[in-house]
């Protein structure tokens, strides 16, 4: 897809009571330095993401290792994980990150409406120097690691588009030993 100045991909996740390929690690707690919360769910972030997801009305958290994303622009592959600090803000409702990647420049915003029992993920690319068009080869708006066990799991693929395309998958349930689980979404605008 040919893109002038923003591109925009958004990610809700969603716990539900029913059930994502997300990695698996072990236990243990991630420090957040900012959280959002409403009635029904916080959120706590970190030094470079989503660090726990807290259901309040089922007392269900669950927790990851990492919160990362990689996108190809122009041939050029660019990995959350390996760009340098981001710029960090926060309020009630969204928090947001940015980083470089000259020649652009990719804000993650997060933001919990107040009565969402998701969250959601957006990545906006905008170009340093001035304005020109660009092409996203491939982006993939979630790559995360989950602590603790995790159980069965079933990605969502679109039967409308031919096997073998990229883009074809665009949504994961997992479900965890508890019977809670959680369910990821990628939505193009």
């Amino acid at each position: 897809m040919t893109v002038s100045k923003i591109v925009e991909v958004t990610l809700k996740l969603a716990i539900v009571a029913l059930t994502l390929t997300i990695h698996c690690g072990a236990a243990y707690r991630v420090s957040s330095s900012f959280t959002m919360s409403n009635a029904q769910l916080a959120d706590g972030f970190g030094e470079r993401g989503l660090t726990f997801l807290e259901d309040r009305t089922r007392n269900k958290e669950i927790k990851f290792a990492r919160d990362a994303f990689s996108l190809s622009i122009d041939g050029h592959e660019i990995r959350s994980d390996v760009l340098g600090d981001p710029a960090r803000k926060a309020d009630a409702t969204s928090v947001r990150y940015s980083f470089d990647a000259r020649p652009y420049r990719i804000e993650v915003i997060y933001r919990l409406g107040p009565r969402w029992r998701f969250v959601s993920k957006q990545l906006i690319v905008t170009p340093i120097s001035g304005s020109r068009e660009f092409h996203v080869d491939r982006i993939e708006v979630i790559d995360t690691r989950l602590l603790g066990a995790a159980g069965s799991e079933y990605v969502a693929t679109s039967r409308w588009v031919k096997p073998g395309t990229p883009g074809r998958d665009y949504g994961v349930f997992m479900r965890f030993p508890d019977r809670s689980g959680l369910f990821a979404l990628v939505q193009n605008p």
